[in-house]
């Protein structure tokens, strides 16, 4: 298959916002690209199906093959990812600032949410072990 130019993107701590889903296509020889998620630069971060589903799904549209709604809501979820993973270190960056700089009134400030988000983007940037 001869699919556009493209190449995998840098990970998550090196994206380039805003992901996008890119729809299936039928190329010139007649084999079909998977849809995908690209970044700004138009490379390729994720595949959404494999090939052979995305040939299958343009054969007979509305069948098994076509895209449900789960994998639409996850497509866009991971299209979110970089702008998603950004409000969240301003959010730690801002905590964190407003914990170490606003006196008294707001020192060991907590919430159950602002706690999660170290974890997470440890994980999201690949620091976590």
């Amino acid at each position: 298959m001869n699919a556009p130019e493209s190449k995998v993107a840098a990970p998550v701590g090196g994206h380039t916002p805003p992901w996008r889903i890119v729809e299936r296509e039928v190329l010139e020889d007649g084999s079909v690209y998977p849809r995908h998620i690209a970044d700004a630069s138009g490379n390729c971060v994720a595949y959404l199906e494999a090939s052979s589903v995305a040939a299958l799904a343009i054969k007979e549209p509305g069948s098994l093959w076509d895209t449900s709604e789960a994998k639409e809501t996850r497509a866009r979820l991971i299209a979110a990812a970089p702008e998603l993973l950004e409000a969240l270190m301003q959010a730690q960056s801002l905590f964190q600032q407003i914990n170490r700089d606003d006196g008294d009134e707001f020192k060991n400030l907590s919430c159950d949410g602002l706690d999660l988000l170290e974890p997470l983007i440890a994980r999201a940037t690949g620091a976590a072990s």
